[in-house]
């Protein structure tokens, strides 16, 4: 049996999103629902929470007045001392067997400590973009994205300096090895995750980004305004406490691990998504030619899927996704590497392509279409293909 907590203080509609999520999510894991109302503002809130506890859907501990975040899911990990827990913030939203994957993904590891799904909004572990605050990319559910990524990275994982705490897998084990949350520091939130998760570094225990998960994540629902002096007041808790923390995720973020996970995803959602595939071939000077070739891939969103391929850099080729929020992009190097390209775009299944212009690409740009088996457009914007010098005159 897993208990997942959620700790529950203001936002009726994220919170609704949330607990119909996981209750409805066909998951094959025993596990009971604990919801923590922490004397919400919200008396609408409060009543829905008490409806689905009378229907015995959750089970409830409502506090009479606010004690904190952490003080609530301690508790909630109080609850059941011999189970495994799921700390979920009350504005995510699940799908499919995600408990079953975070669950197998802490099997795999003795010594998993933590584990942490992609989501949107969750810093290191955050989707499309690495660190940033994304929202569900355009045609994109929860659902459709929790599914790529399970067909993506099934069973793989990397090591996290720390655990992100929207959504996180603690076995346990790691629980009573390293102790509780500290109430007294980080009563409020932010901050106790990484000082849980550090402690418990220093007793050998590993963070995994199960890469086969994808949780959403709203973000600073029941924090409001003041998340910014919260967050501040925390971290220099945690400089103090860890000062090794901070080189060890400047180390993490100049590797940047999980870059190949995000390209897998990425590749997945290319495949799998229903719009035509067209692909633009371009310079990399910028200029007139980049503008068109983005107002038409702009002109195109949501009738066609646009990747560009320009040159990046003597003998290399760069291929990338145009749309608002997406970061995907592979390089290509040497003739090899011109190969793996060809297989790349052979596996989206283009629906056909655009030439704008060709400089700085190698010749064998001009045999993608006979190669691939697609039909190619043209579109002149100089005298490239009449003058090397682009403009009918001499050097």
């Amino acid at each position: 049996m897993i208990d997942v907590i959620i700790p529950a203080y203001r936002g009726l509609a994220q919170t609704r999103r949330c607990l119909d999520s996981v209750l409805s999510a066909p998951v094959r894991a025993a596990r009971e629902v604990v919801v923590i109302d922490d004397a919400s503002p919200e008396p609408d809130l409060s009543a829905w929470l008490r409806e689905l506890a009378a229907a015995g859907r959750i089970t409830l501990l409502a506090h009479d007045h606010n004690r904190g975040f952490v003080a609530s899911v301690n508790e909630g990990m109080r609850l059941h001392p011999d189970r495994d827990v799921v700390l979920l913030n009350s504005d995510t939203e699940v799908a499919g067997d995600w408990l079953d994957r975070l669950a197998a993904c802490a099997a795999r590891e003795p010594r998993a400590g933590t584990v942490t799904p992609f989501s949107t909004n969750a810093t290191i572990a955050s989707y499309p973009r690495f660190c940033v605050a994304n929202a569900l990319p355009p045609g994109e559910t929860v659902a459709t994205l929790d599914a790529a990524f399970a067909r993506a990275n099934a069973g793989r994982s990397v090591d996290l300096p720390t655990a992100v705490g929207f959504c996180m897998f603690i076995p346990r084990a790691c629980l009573d090895a390293t102790g509780p949350f500290d109430e007294a520091a980080f009563g409020r939130g932010y901050g106790e995750e990484v000082d849980f998760c550090l402690r418990a570094a220093k007793d050998g225990w590993r963070h995994l980004l199960a890469a086969d998960v994808f949780v959403h994540h709203e973000g600073e629902v029941s924090f409001g305004q003041g998340a910014a002096g919260i967050r501040e007041a925390a971290q220099r808790v945690i400089d103090a406490r860890h000062p090794e923390f901070q080189p060890r995720l400047a180390d993490f973020l100049s590797r940047e691990p999980v870059r190949p996970l995000r390209r897998a995803a990425d590749l997945e959602r290319l495949r799998a998504g229903a719009l035509p595939r067209i692909l633009f071939v371009a310079h990399g000077w910028g200029g007139g030619i980049d503008k068109h070739v983005r107002d038409l891939a702009g002109l195109l969103a949501g009738t066609a899927t646009v990747l560009l391929l320009r040159p990046a850099g003597e003998g290399v080729a760069s291929l990338s996704w145009l749309a608002a929020g997406e970061e995907f992009e592979a390089h290509f190097a040497g003739e090899g590497d011109w190969d793996l390209l060809v297989e790349l775009l052979a596996s989206l299944g283009l629906a056909g392509a655009h030439f704008h212009h060709t400089h700085g690409l190698p010749p064998a740009v001009l045999d993608l279409p006979s190669r691939l088996g697609i039909a190619y457009d043209v579109t002149l914007h100089d005298y490239l293909a009449l003058c090397p010098q682009h403009h009918l005159a001499d050097a």
